[in-house]
């Protein structure tokens, strides 16, 4: 099924070429990223139901997660707004997430702890996706802004870092309400805790820099650290020489 969906991905980024032989596609790039959206919902709908509980506790399980995040972000930018390009820097990361997933699967199935089995759970963990795949969006279409100046990509990036804060922002509210129903405190100042902190406020820094600012090279600079940051908090924690203070690393079935 991973397959499957790597395909309609590839499809997706095709579609959105304006080149001879990918043309006939165009027309079908909204459709085309709305079976992708089906095939990864019901990847997610098995898993939560062969598992038992939300599938989102083991790298692997997040992986799946982020390209669905993914999706969504792009599939309802590109309907807002009519522009495939959003759809174009999500398929893309849709791919790059789905490949990664397929080349580090799980190897046994993970039992959710007490801490984790909290109503809390899948708002504040799908929220906090979704503002992640707003701001790897923003990162992608700045990284194309880079390269390619004959194009502006700036008012696009205003759009997706805007939704990127409100969905961070969202999500660290409903991690400090879980935080004290799990813990008895809102804050605990844990390395991940922390580092979702300098993630909102880089994303922050971003839409309070003045518009001559954000419209510049700088500004796609910016952009491109804040994905940086938001890479390492999702990623790197196990990093950090306080990792294993960290209540919230992800877990790993991967054979040592």
């Amino acid at each position: 099924m991973l397959i499957f969906s790597v395909f309609c991905a590839l499809l997706c980024l095709f579609s959105t070429f304006k080149i001879s032989w990918c043309r006939f596609l165009s027309p079908w790039s909204l459709p085309l990223m709305g079976v992708l959206w089906v095939s990864l919902i019901s990847i997610l709908g098995v898993n939560w139901v062969n598992e038992g509980r939300p599938p989102f506790k083991t790298f692997y399980e997040t992986y799946i997660l982020l390209a669905f995040s993914l999706t969504s972000a792009g599939l309802f930018a590109h309907y807002i707004s009519e522009k495939p390009l959003y759809s174009k820097a999500a398929s893309l990361l849709v791919i790059i997430v789905l490949c990664w997933a397929l080349a580090n699967p799980d190897l046994e199935s993970i039992v959710l702890p007490p801490a984790l089995q909290s109503p809390w759970f899948v708002p504040h963990v799908m929220v906090y996706f979704m503002g992640y795949s707003f701001t790897l969006i923003s990162g992608m279409l700045a990284i194309i802004g880079l390269f390619n100046k004959q194009r502006n990509y700036h008012v696009w990036i205003d759009h997706t870092m805007r939704a990127a804060f409100m969905l961070l922002m969202i999500g660290i509210c409903f991690g400090s309400l879980w935080a004290d129903e799990a813990w008895g405190t809102y804050w605990g100042w844990d390395p991940k805790e922390s580092w979702a902190l300098v993630s909102l406020l880089s994303v922050a820094a971003y839409c309070h820099l003045p518009k001559k600012t954000r419209h510049s090279r700088a500004g796609l600079v910016w952009t491109a650290a804040c994905v940086s940051f938001v890479v390492f908090t999702y990623m790197g924690m196990h990093l950090l020489p306080t990792a294993d203070m960290s209540v919230h690393l992800y877990s790993s079935t991967k054979l040592n």
